[in-house]
């Protein structure tokens, strides 16, 4: 399979924390849409770090599954967390 690329707007509040896109309640949407569809086959190791997941909050933990699948590549128009989570603060009205 081919990799496929996904285009975020800007890192939000668990992005920040990670320095990677879609670690927080997005990505966690996409990762089980992709796995819904056969893009992305979870493994125990991928249920395992989920369910670390929702025990501490650590969106490391979702970074980590996202590496353990290197046919997505995820990045970012802004990979920085936008003032005010406007994203008009960046590109005007």
């Amino acid at each position: 399979m081919k990799p496929i690329v996904l285009l975020g707007e800007a890192f939000g509040q668990s992005e920040v924390r990670t320095g990677t896109g879609f670690c927080g309640a997005s990505g966690i949407e996409l990762l089980r849409m992709l796995n819904e569809v056969s893009i992305l086959e979870f493994t125990s190791d991928d249920y395992d770090y989920l369910n670390k997941f929702y025990n501490t909050g650590d969106p490391i933990l979702i970074d980590t599954i996202w590496r353990l699948h290197p046919e997505v590549v995820r990045t970012n128009v802004f990979n920085f967390h936008p003032p005010g989570n406007d994203i008009a603060s960046l590109c005007g009205p």
